[in-house]
């Protein structure tokens, strides 16, 4: 068994509240000069919830590492409007803490607009439209000052 990591999970889904957890089993990093059986023991976890009621919607996750994250959505009058927060892990010479991100955006006819900022008051847009089996796009990320432009083919 000292070679042994097993992954459980558990999930439910019903009347709009869903739940999930995954537990990873490993190799106790606890010992003793007086019992040399292995141990297993909780290695790490992840965990989700969910819960949507009508037009709208609100999710979590966590882990055993410390990383959350959660967003809203609502639809309203057309529009979705979302919400999202979460950390970031730290990390040597990067940018660490709660980062957001809000937007909206709204489909209409084949077309698609969408418009979000983030922490840094960063700018994003994307626009798209349906023509039959090709989707023409083009977005801009003003975290990454610059954008694309496209078309996909869905057949």
């Amino acid at each position: 068994l000292s070679s042994v990591e097993t992954l459980a999970g558990f999930s439910y889904s019903g009347s709009g509240l869903g739940v999930a957890l995954d537990v990873e089993f490993g190799k106790s990093t606890t010992t003793s000069t007086t019992d040399t059986d292995d141990k297993l023991a909780v290695a790490g976890w992840d965990l989700g919830a969910s819960y949507a009621m009508g037009d709208i919607s609100m999710s979590m996750a966590a882990d055993s590492s410390g990383d959350v994250g959660m967003k809203g959505v609502a639809s309203l009058a057309g529009m979705n409007v979302s919400i999202t927060g979460y950390n970031k892990a730290k990390a040597d010479h990067k940018k660490y803490g709660f980062y957001y991100d809000a937007g909206v955006s709204m489909s209409l006819n084949g077309a698609s607009v969408g418009v979000s900022f983030d922490q840094d008051q960063n700018v994003s847009a994307t626009f798209g439209y349906d023509i039959g089996g090709v989707n023409v796009y083009a977005s801009y990320k003003g975290a990454d000052k610059g954008g694309k432009v496209g078309a996909k083919l869905s057949f």
